[in-house]
């Protein structure tokens, strides 16, 4: 009954086990996802145990624009009738440069629509299923969304009344872990300007530099009815305007200081004496990969953001 909405580059529909590894994507224009659109598709019943898992790493992604989601967009439903309930999607996106993305459109929470204008790097959305995964080890510099999520926009639409209880069936569930995330701007029309936006969904942002973005660093629509659980930890929030957060409280490990970084060929790395060094949650499981304590930002963790493939 639903076709996937036209013109990403890369459409993947209900797919399992798919990798997009090294890739350089510029210009793309669509929907949702100028680049790649990641959709789980729909069955008539409720939500079976397959699940789609894709893995979105060590691409650039530069100059692509939709109405959702700039480079990527990720949803799970059915997009058009809303008779069937998505595959849920889980996805890694990781190790990728986002720079200049766009994502305009110029509705807000219309009845039956779509979350316009809403992520200008990644936007990650469902109303009628499951969507989780985990964003980790990129850059996002210089994108925009003219609604909210200069860079990051997870959004469970049910949460404006237009899908089913969050509890039964459908949720938006995605971590934030080790990202550079700078210079982003965000219009803010008819909603809340932020870099990072979550909109009734759950998000735990840990280990981040999210820093000189031009509206909230990271903002939580959902601070009254608080059905979303938002957790920032150990994370830099500096110098956003008009605040670093929205609805949400910084938790453990969260500082607010100059990050340093210098700014080479896009790498955007932490200098020697930015405080963002070993800065990062201590467990062990974070520990960088030569096994010191975690640096905040996307060269931290034992995954870091590899600038070199790219450019290679």
């Amino acid at each position: 009954k639903s076709e996937p909405p036209p013109n990403s580059l890369i459409t993947i529909v209900g797919c399992d086990n798919i990798t997009i590894d090294g890739f350089v994507f510029v210009g793309g224009e669509a929907i949702f996802g100028g680049a790649i659109l990641v959709w789980g598709e729909v069955f008539p019943t409720k939500v079976e145990t397959d699940t789609s898992h894709v893995h979105i790493l060590n691409n650039w992604f530069e100059w692509n624009w939709a109405i959702v989601g700039g480079a990527i967009c990720v949803y799970s439903g059915d997009i058009y009738y809303k008779d069937g309930i998505g595959i849920p999607v889980d996805v890694e996106i990781g190790g990728n440069i986002f720079l200049e993305n766009y994502a305009e459109g110029y509705y807000a929470k219309p009845d039956g629509g779509f979350p316009f204008g809403s992520g200008g790097g990644v936007s990650i959305w469902t109303e009628w299923g499951y969507c989780t995964g985990i964003i980790h080890n990129n850059i996002f510099f210089h994108n925009y969304a003219n609604m909210c999520g200069g860079a990051i926009s997870l959004i469970w639409w049910g949460g404006y009344g237009g899908g089913p209880e969050k509890e039964d069936y459908s949720f938006v569930d995605v971590d934030i872990d080790n990202n550079t995330i700078v210079q982003n701007w965000c219009g803010g029309d008819k909603q809340i300007p932020s870099a990072v936006f979550i909109g009734f969904a759950d998000a735990d942002i840990t280990n981040n530099i999210i820093a000189w973005n031009y509206g909230f660093g990271v903002a939580n629509e959902n601070e009254i009815d608080k059905i979303s659980m938002v957790n920032i930890t150990y994370t830099d929030l500096y110098q956003n305007y008009p605040g670093d957060v929205y609805g949400v409280t910084p938790g453990v490990g969260c500082i607010s200081g100059d990050p340093l970084l210098e700014d080479e060929w896009l790498q955007l790395t932490a200098g020697g004496t930015s405080p963002c060094i070993d800065a990062g949650n201590p467990d062990p499981g974070y520990y960088d990969y030569e096994g010191t304590p975690n640096d905040m930002g996307c060269y931290g963790g034992p995954t870091p953001l590899e600038i070199v493939s790219c450019l290679d």
